[in-house]
Order: structure tokens, then C-alpha cells, then sequence
């Protein structure tokens, strides 16, 4: 199992960054902190109004880690070992000249001349140093002080003084020497409160000894010195801000000699920057006191690093520049916190498209992020994390890794479009609470898998805190497995041989699970393997939980069949458990639960014979089940049951299988519609479970009532239906949804059965429920979203007909409730339909009604009389129907069509001419020419009264001297084509040159001086402008309406002498209307026809000409 390690070991004897490679000169600094456990420490840093906290600690740290104002390096500690530190040529007064290194005798002849110092102080004893003040100390080497000069430019460096060194003033203070017992004393009062008072320096000169470390505190913010490395060939240096603490470890052996400094300004100074560790520790301290899942409150947070790092080796020594400092800021808190780090990589990869017009991508990135590991050791923690975006900082943190180059890079070039994938990496820093720990450690989709493995692969000996922490975190997961996790928590428990832990999860999971929490083989080796009497509550518990009957019945069984084959050494007797098996047998047949399984039937009567019979299942079963909510629909299977059962009495177990049917048929719901499913209103449904077939559960407690010899209940349950559809509260929409998805199938079931059957009668108000399914029928059908399939219309028609054949239901049911409803034609047209069958009805002897086929004939009349006709596409429809369904309600709907009110000029134009194509490519399949020869000769001849009139004479001259334009150049070509033929009013003849446009020109004007005006066009070169004249213009439209008319006729038959008969007397009118225009609108190559040619209307039409020539290839310019 996975355990996150709080080595400090990071912080002892790492060189900070930048460090020279000479091993022997180093030196740390150590981010500004505070101590929020041993102190309340008020924040003196003045906060940004940008960077204010707001309370989400997502955000907050997001502000913090992407800050360009605050500053992460600042410290309050500065050490360095230096080994060309000159000889200070050290002399005392009193004693004279002091040798270096420092060793034992020279400390005992200092003694005399030094002032004895001792102190008592939490935690360290009496401390006794000898100190001599600076005034009988003398430096007689002129190198030292240069030499203290060089040490406190570094310390003013370290520490990021505000001042410039020229203003920083240091003395010495005194000379101590520690011995054996000894460690620094803490400054005075007088010392700590003096404003100008900058850093305290001490210059450990070289000396022997052992034992011995500092220990600094500020702001929370922790480190240790080792004393030991104090070597008689090394000077070490030490300074600190006046505001840090420090613990000392004594000293173990020989003696250590040190020069105290003191360093001072003019004014007040401190380190320059505005600091990020405060508000990073405030944010910390925030969100580790929270308490309880928020949305505002994440897991863990995930910081992007600025620097990527390979994943060998990852951890926080590797890190560098910014990204260090900003680990050891956060790794100080870490420990001060209670929090826990990690460092993860960040893979980032998108996808996008580019089109080719636009410089925008669509781009669609995704994030992983992969192998979390312990940031102070390395150790793999987790092959990934699951992290949201409320999780990340910054929160855009995938747009944050994609400012950066990426790695790799594939494109896919798909013509108008090219599609690329891009591929990042990155390395983020994770901190998360120990609260949280198992949360992180096992998140992502396969997290639960991977916690269960561990517990499953445990090898300990006993659980651990560690141990039942996973197990609780197990036990109150809702994505995962809870049979797995139950499984594996279970199997954990008997490796560690640990009761309690099997039964508290046993417990636990029998809420959900019941029985299910592990397979029964298991559980009787727990049993086995802890004592019966160490589990027999968890098994109570989970026996009780069980909602199945069957399940509880069936594990007592295997309880008891695993006693007869249990070993010899079972902890208690076996007569003991038998006891328990019987005692909870009678326990669980005394408290049946809803049934679940249509097996329990079978379990239930093994229950009864064993246990009284039929008397045990009526008195002891039976109230319990009809007291259960949602158990009635049990009642059929096990009546089923009980009558194939031969071992019990024939005629008491008919009695009591007519009671559950009766039961059955009482409690049932046989209909509910959507709404009041929902709600569980009303009775209980025929069994649960959507979606319910209302009929299929009718039909089925029908068909037990017939077989299991009961049919009388059939009336029952008839009685039951009616009297829920007489119910006031019943809403319209509910009554009809009813009526189609169960009374209409049910009442043609009744009646199939009744007929195939001679001997089954049918239900004594089976008329009654006949009518009832016809009428809420028909008012569904009205309202019916959509089309309403054929199949339907067939159900309700059987319904109407099939029992006996009597006309009594369509003549007394079905034609009011039609004539009433304001149906529509299409739904019209869906009942014409099933009339088209054989007529099913038997009429009695001289029976006046109406018949199968004029009932039909009525609900087609209504439709030819309120179907809309308003434009082609409705027209087609129409008459398409008509003529293939009622052709002799053909006439009626012509004269709708045809209607003098309505035949305008656009009507005729756009709603009947097209017609005779739509209706040919509509009834193919059959000859309906002589149906539709009076729609077609009606639409011909209003054609003709809307016909525009032909040009007048002087226009037809005009239109004539085109016939002698014969120039054949491109652009009086092209310029005649348009005058003839072109659509539109106006072209343009472009960049033709001046030579040219004056020859088009010229001919324009010696032929078409009445039909066109032109123009010069100022381009370079010139080109000319062609426009018609108005009454051109006409003659093109006039033209139009021509071909129109001819296309109309050759859709009503390509044949003369057909077209000829479907036209009848309009023919001549016609032929004259389509002559008159004909030399007209031939070509000016063309002779003019006579209007009293003998041509057929088909083959006068100037445009077939045309078309034929230009087909073969023949005098087409």
C-alpha cells in the first residue's frame, strides 16, 4: 500500500541555486516563513488590491502563482562556509595572541580572561558560554577587514537589502567561546528592539569540535544549521534578520570560537520585495481548516511549473530557477500545514482544423496528467491524477502549457481543409491535504480499481490506521464497484484475520448490498475462519438488509447444507447454528418483503408444505404479500404455480387461487397514463417497470383467469376497466390515450377468443366496453400527434366489427361520433381506407341503415368538400386520391378546383399548369386519362380566357426585319440571340473594342431600331450596353406563356389525337389561340405560320422546332 513520506531530508545540506561548483564554498538561503503553531504572527506585507483574497482557494492561489509583482526568493538566513578566509591574527587582552585552528588548550587559557555567561531556556538546560567584549579583542590582520567587508556585501545580497552597502555600518561585538553543553544565546530584548539594528552576523572561525546545530525559525518558515561542519581549515558565516528565531543543540564535545557582529544602517531597512510566501501561507492555512465537500473547496491543487523535467528522477532537487524557490516556499508550508506535496507531469494535446480561407483554428485540447510521485523522495505515488478545472492553477492551465513550443507535431492536409494534432509536456507541483490523501492517490477512472487491488494484495499482519483509512475511503466511494470494493475489504480482513474489520465492512455494505456484500462461500469462511459467534450479528444485519425473499430463503438453505459438510473443528456446535438457520427461517417467512423474482413462487410453496400447507401459505403468506406495496403482480405466477402443484388438496387450492386472482384483479391499475405513473396515483400498475404494455398485462391475467378454470373473473375484470373510465377525474387525454394502447386491443382480444372459442362466452358488458374503446378512440385519433399508422385504423375497424358482425357499433357509435369530430382530411382519408376492404358487417332482414361501403362513401364526401385547395402541391394530392380511391367523387372536386371565383392569372399560372405533370408522374401506374379529362380540359380552357393578347401589327413588322440580320460575327450573333431568345431586359457586350461596338451598332440600328436601345460602355477597351424595349419585353413573356402552354398540353398527352379527345370541344379553341401566336414567336429564319394552318397544337410550337434542330445539330447560331 502507498504512504505518502514527510522526508525533510531536502532541506539538509542543498545548496541554493546558483552556487558556485566549489563544494567547500557554499552557501543557502531560505524563503521568508512564519510559524503559525508557535505563534500568532500579524502580517506586516501590505497586500495588492489585485491580489486580495476572495476566499476561493483556487483562485487565490492562481492570483499568487502567476504574480509578477511578488517575490518567492526572499530570506531571512544567510550560511556559507568560505576556505580562504585569511587569519585573523586574533589577540586578547590579558592572554595575547590566539592561534588557529581552535583547540581545547587554548580554550582553558581564554577562560581567565572571558566573562562567564549562563541562561536557562525552554528545552535547553542551563547554558554556559564564555564571552569577551570586543574593546579587549583585537584583528591585527589588515586582510580581515576586507575580508568582513566581502562577507557582508554577500549577506546584504542574500537578504535583499533595501540600502546600499555603503550605508550598512557593522562592529564586532564580542568573541565567544562555547563549550562542551553551550549553544547561542537569544538576543536581548534591548538588541531585538533597536530599529536600526540590520542583521546579526557570526563568523565561526576555525576550531575542533563535535555536535552542535542551529535551528532558525521565521514566519513559519524553518531551517537547520550543522554546527559540525565547523573544520579547523573552514571559516563558517551565519547572519540573520533581527526577527528569527533560533533553537540550538548543544555542543558534545571541545570547544567552538566564534566573533559576534552586529550590522546597522542609518534608517530602517528590510529585504525589498513584497513577499508571496504570507499570502500563499494565509491561502494554506484557509483551505486546510475547511471542513466538509464543497464546490469552492478542492482536493488538491495543481500548480503548472515554468520548466518541464523528466520524469527520471523527479523531485524537488531537480527543480531549478523559479520553480525551486517556489517548491521551497510551498514545501515549508507543506510541513507547518499538515499538507502533503507531489510533483506530476502534464501532458497536454490538441487537435484542430484550418480552413484554408480563414487564419482561425477550432482547436479541441485535452490534459493528462501522469505519474504522481513524492516530492521529497521521488517515490511513485500513483500512475496519474484526475484533475478538474477548479483543481488547476492557473485555471487555464492547458492554454498555459500551449504558449510553449510543442514537442511534436502531425498534420493531415483534407483539400479545403487541413486538420493537425500538436503534442506538450510539462511538470506541475500538486499539494493536497492528508485528509484528502487517498482521494488523490486513487482518483482517475481506474482509481478504484487500483484501491481495491492494493487491499487485496496486503500482506500485513494486522490492519493499520493507514489500512482502515483506505477501507473507509472504499466503503464512502459512489462511482465505483460496491460489490468490489465489499469483496475486497473482506478478503483484506481474513488476511489480517481481523473480525472486526470484516464485520464492520459487512455492516457497512449490507445497506445496498444485503446478502450480496460477499458470495455466500465466503461468508461461511469467515465463519469458519473467525467463530460464528464473531460474525453472527454482520450476518443478522445482512439478512435483514436482504430485500429478496428468495435470496434470504435460498442462503439459509446454503447455510445449512454447508453445516452438514463443515469440518469437525467448527467453533460452535453445529446444533447451535442449526438452531440459528431454523430461528431465522421463521424469521424471514415472517417477514416477506415485496416479491422480486418470479422463482420466490417455488420457494414460497416448499415454504408451506414444510410448514402447514395451504393454511401456512393463506394465513401466513398471502396477508403479507397483499400487505406489501407493488406485490400484487405476484399473485398470477404463484396461482400459476399453486394450480400445477399436485400436492396440495384440488379443490381448497382452487379456492385459494381464485382469491389471489380476485386479489390480483382488484388491486391491479390497469391503465395509467405517463403523467400519473409518475406520481404512483391511484391503484398499484400490472407489474412495475417501464415501459408498461397495459394490454400485454391484461391479456395475460385474462388468459390465467380462463386456464386456471375462473373465467367469470374475466367479467370482473371488465367491470373493473369501465368503472375506471366512468371515473370523473379521469382527464379527456387520459380516457383516449387508453382507449388505443389498451381498450381497443383488448376488446378485439375478447372477441378473437369468444369466436375461436365456442365454449368461452363473452364478458356479460362486453357491448358496453365495445362502444366505450370506438368513441375514446375516435377522439384520440383527432388529436393524435403525427401520422397515425394504418395498423392502427385496422385495431379499432376489428374492434368495431369482428364479435358478430352487426353494423350496430358503426351505425350507432361511429358515424355520430365522426360527424361530431371536426377531423381532419388526411385523417379522413386514413378511415376511408380500411372501407375499402370487404364489408365484414352481417345486416339482419330488412335492416335500412347505411352500409360498410356508404359509410365510407360519407367520410370520402367530406373529404373532396373540406379538403384545402390552395395550391399545386395540395391540388395534386387531392386529385390524386379522389381518382384512385372514390374516381366518382371525381366531378365534385374538379368543380371545387375550377371554380370561376378563383381563376386568376396567377392561380392558373402557378397552381393548375404544372398540375397534368405532377398528376402523370403521380398515377403512372394506371390509366386515369378519362377521370382526369375534364380537369385537364377545364384547366386548357382557363388557360385560354387568361391568355395575355398577341403584339400588335406595327410591333410584328419590327419583329420581322430581324430576319434580315445575317451577320454571323460572335457579337452580332450574340447580340441577336439576346433580341430572340435571351431572358432578361438588359446585357452588356464587354471590353468588345471600338471597331467592333460601331459595327454592332450599326447593325442594331439597320435592324432593330424599334426593339432594343444600346449604349457605349466607357471600359478600356469600350464595350456597349443592350437594352429591350418595353413592348419586347412583353412579347418575351407573351412568348413564355406560349411554351408554358404547349409543355401543359404535351404533359396531358404526347399523343395528337388523345390530346384531341381529352380536350372534347375546347380543342378548336384552343388550336386557334396557340395558331394565332405561332409565327410569332418562330425565329426570324422562320416563316411565318398561318393561323389556318393544319398543324396539330403540338407540332406548331416554334420552341419543338428549335429544340429538334438544335438536337440534331442543325441551323443553330
Amino acid at each position: 500500500m502507498s504512504d505518502y513520506d514527510e522526508s525533510d531530508s531536502y532541506w539538509d545540506d542543498r545548496s541554493s541555486e546558483g552556487d558556485d561548483d566549489d563544494t567547500d564554498n557554499r552557501s543557502e538561503s531560505v524563503p521568508y516563513a512564519r510559524d503559525v503553531s508557535a505563534r500568532d504572527v500579524v502580517y506586516a506585507n501590505t497586500f495588492d488590491e489585485d491580489l486580495c483574497e476572495t476566499g476561493d482557494v483556487q483562485k487565490d492561489m492562481e492570483n499568487i502563482w502567476t504574480s509578477r509583482t511578488l517575490s518567492w526568493e526572499s530570506t531571512f538566513l544567510f550560511r556559507k562556509t568560505y576556505t580562504d578566509a585569511p587569519d585573523a591574527a586574533l589577540t586578547v587582552e590579558g592572554l595575547g595572541a590566539v592561534s588557529l585552528p581552535f583547540f581545547d588548550r587554548d580554550a582553558e587559557a581564554i577562560k581567565p580572561c572571558a566573562l562567564q555567561v549562563s541562561s536557562e531556556e525552554p528545552g535547553s538546560g542551563e547554558c554556559v558560554v564564555w564571552e569577551i567584549d570586543a574593546s579587549k579583542v583585537t584583528l591585527a590582520n589588515s586582510k580581515w577587514e576586507d575580508y568582513v567587508d566581502s562577507v557582508v556585501d554577500d549577506v546584504c545580497d542574500a537578504l535583499s537589502f533595501t540600502c546600499n552597502t555603503a550605508e550598512l555600518q557593522w562592529e564586532l561585538q564580542k568573541l565567544s567561546v562555547y563549550e562542551a553543553g553551550s549553544h547561542l544565546l537569544q538576543p536581548t530584548s534591548s538588541e531585538q528592539g533597536n530599529p536600526n539594528l540590520a542583521a546579526t552576523l557570526i563568523i565561526f572561525l576555525p576550531s575542533q569540535h563535535a555536535g552542535g546545530a542551529v535551528h532558525f525559525a521565521s514566519d513559519g518558515l524553518s531551517v537547520e544549521h550543522d554546527c559540525s561542519e565547523i573544520t579547523p581549515d573552514r571559516t563558517n558565516v551565519l547572519a540573520w534578520l533581527p526577527d528569527a528565531l533560533h533553537n540550538i543543540t548543544l555542543i558534545t564535545s571541545s570547544y567552538c570560537l566564534a566573533l559576534s557582529y552586529r550590522l546597522f544602517t542609518s534608517e530602517p531597512t528590510r529585504p525589498s520585495q513584497r513577499l508571496a510566501l504570507p499570502r500563499v501561507a494565509r491561502v494554506l492555512e484557509t483551505w486546510n481548516a475547511s471542513t466538509g465537500p464543497s464546490e469552492d473547496t478542492p482536493t488538491k491543487l495543481v500548480c503548472l511549473l515554468a520548466r518541464k523535467y523528466a520524469p527520471a528522477g523527479l523531485a524537488l532537487g531537480a527543480l531549478s530557477g523559479a520553480d525551486a524557490a517556489k517548491a521551497r516556499v510551498l514545501a515549508a508550508l507543506a510541513r507547518t500545514h499538515g499538507l502533503a506535496l507531489g510533483l506530476v507531469g502534464v501532458h497536454c494535446s490538441a487537435r484542430g482544423a484550418t480552413d484554408r480561407d480563414y487564419e482561425d483554428d477550432e482547436v479541441w485540447p485535452e490534459l493528462a496528467f501522469t505519474r504522481l510521485v513524492d516530492a521529497h523522495s521521488g517515490r511513485a505515488l500513483a500512475p496519474g491524477l484526475d484533475v478538474d478545472e477548479g483543481e488547476q492553477v492557473p485555471w487555464y492551465l492547458d492554454e498555459e502549457l500551449r504558449q510553449g513550443c510543442w514537442e511534436r507535431e502531425e498534420w493531415e492536409d483534407e483539400g479545403e481543409y487541413a486538420t493537425w494534432e500538436r503534442w506538450w509536456t510539462g511538470t506541475a507541483l500538486v499539494v493536497w491535504r492528508q485528509r484528502d490523501h487517498l482521494c488523490v492517490l486513487y482518483s482517475g477512472k481506474d482509481g478504484f480499481q487500483r484501491a481495491c487491488a492494493a487491499l487485496e494484495g496486503t500482506t500485513d499482519t494486522g490492519p493499520t490506521a493507514a489500512d482502515d483509512a483506505l477501507i473507509d475511503a472504499l466503503l464512502a466511494r459512489t462511482d465505483g464497484d460496491a460489490k468490489c470494493a465489499a469483496a475486497a475489504c473482506c478478503q483484506a480482513a481474513c488476511t489480517w484475520k481481523s473480525a472486526q474489520t470484516w464485520c464492520r465492512v459487512a455492516e457497512a455494505c449490507a445497506e445496498s448490498l444485503g446478502l450480496a456484500v460477499v458470495p455466500h462461500k465466503r461468508k461461511f469462511e469467515a465463519a469458519q475462519l473467525f467463530g460464528f459467534g464473531a460474525v453472527r450479528a454482520a450476518f443478522e444485519r445482512m439478512l435483514d438488509a436482504e430485500q429478496r425473499n428468495a435470496v434470504r430463503l435460498m442462503f439459509l438453505k446454503s447455510m445449512e447444507q454447508w453445516l452438514e459438510k463443515s469440518p469437525p473443528d467448527t467453533t460452535e456446535s453445529k446444533e447451535e447454528m442449526q438452531s440459528w438457520i431454523e430461528v431465522q427461517t421463521q424469521v424471514v417467512l415472517g417477514s416477506l418483503q415485496t416479491p422480486r423474482l418470479q422463482a420466490e413462487t417455488t420457494i414460497l410453496l416448499d415454504a408451506a408444505k414444510v410448514n402447514g400447507g395451504l393454511a401456512f401459505l393463506t394465513e401466513r403468506i398471502l396477508p403479507q404479500l397483499k400487505a406489501c406495496t407493488g406485490s400484487t403482480w405476484f399473485f398470477v405466477p404463484l396461482a400459476e404455480a399453486l394450480h400445477r402443484d399436485t400436492a396440495f388438496d384440488d379443490a381448497t387450492k382452487s379456492k385459494v387461487v381464485r382469491s389471489m386472482l380476485s386479489t390480483k384483479i382488484s388491486k391491479a391499475r390497469f391503465f395509467a397514463s405517463a403523467a400519473s405513473a409518475k406520481t404512483g396515483a391511484d391503484d398499484e400498475l400490472l407489474p412495475k417497470g417501464p415501459p408498461a404494455d397495459y394490454f400485454a398485462h391484461s391479456k395475460r391475467l385474462a388468459d390465467a383467469c380462463v386456464n386456471l378454470g375462473h373465467p367469470s373473473l374475466v367479467d370482473f375484470m371488465v367491470k373493473r376497466i369501465l368503472a375506471w373510465t366512468a371515473n370523473p377525474k379521469r382527464v379527456a387525454s387520459e380516457l383516449q390515450e387508453c382507449a388505443q394502447k389498451l381498450l381497443v386491443p383488448f376488446v378485439s382480444y375478447l372477441a378473437e377468443r369468444a369466436q375461436g372459442s365456442p365454449g368461452h362466452q363473452r364478458p356479460k358488458r362486453f357491448g358496453e366496453l365495445q362502444r366505450s374503446a370506438v368513441r375514446l378512440w375516435l377522439e384520440w385519433f383527432k388529436d393524435a400527434p403525427g401520422r397515425v399508422p394504418q395498423e392502427e385504423t385496422k385495431k379499432m375497424m376489428d374492434a368495431a366489427t369482428l364479435h358478430d358482425g352487426s353494423p350496430d357499433v358503426l351505425v350507432e357509435v361511429f358515424v355520430p361520433t365522426v360527424e361530431a369530430l371536426d377531423l381532419t382530411p388526411s385523417r379522413l382519408c386514413s378511415l376511408v381506407e380500411v372501407f375499402r376492404t370487404p364489408d365484414p358487417l352481417v345486416y339482419p332482414p330488412g335492416y335500412t341503415g347505411p352500409t360498410f361501403g356508404q359509410i365510407g362513401g360519407f367520410l370520402a364526401t367530406r373529404y373532396t368538400q373540406e379538403v384545402a385547395l390552395d395550391d399545386m402541391g395540395s391540388i395534386a394530392c387531392a386529385v390524386a386520391w379522389t381518382v384512385d380511391v372514390m374516381p366518382a367523387l371525381a366531378p365534385s372536386l374538379f368543380a371545387r378546383i375550377l371554380d370561376t371565383a378563383k381563376l386568376a392569372p396567377g392561380y392558373v399560372k402557378a397552381a393548375l399548369m404544372p398540375l397534368p405533370r405532377q398528376l402523370s408522374s403521380m398515377l403512372r401506374a394506371q390509366p386515369h386519362a378519362a377521370a382526369l379529362a375534364p380537369l385537364f380540359r377545364g384547366i386548357a380552357a382557363a388557360w385560354a380566357d387568361t391568355m395575355p393578347p398577341r403584339a400588335d401589327a406595327a410591333f410584328t413588322r419590327a419583329w420581322h426585319t430581324l430576319r434580315t440580320w445575317t451577320c454571323a460575327c460572335t457579337h452580332c450573333a450574340a447580340a441577336r440571340a439576346f433580341l430572340t431568345r435571351g431572358p432578361g431586359a438588359a446585357t452588356e457586350l464587354r471590353r468588345i473594342g471600338a471597331a467592333t461596338r460601331r459595327h454592332v451598332e450599326q447593325e442594331l440600328a439597320r435592324h432593330a431600331p424599334r426593339l432594343a436601345s444600346w449604349a457605349t460602355l466607357g471600359t478600356s477597351p469600350q464595350g456597349l450596353s443592350i437594352r429591350k424595349a418595353d413592348a419586347l419585353c412583353r412579347y418575351t413573356a407573351w412568348t413564355y406563356e406560349q411554351n408554358g402552354a404547349r409543355q401543359m398540353l404535351r404533359d396531358m398527352s404526347a399523343d395528337e389525337a388523345e390530346l384531341q379527345r381529352i380536350l372534347g370541344d375546347e380543342h378548336a379553341r384552343i388550336l386557334k389561340a396557340m395558331a394565332e401566336g405561332a409565327h410569332i414567336g418562330e425565329g426570324p429564319a422562320s416563316s411565318p405560320v398561318s393561323s389556318t394552318g393544319k398543324r396539330g397544337i403540338l407540332g406548331i410550337s416554334p420552341l419543338v422546332h428549335k429544340s429538334k434542330r438544335r438536337k440534331t445539330g442543325e441551323g443553330s447560331r
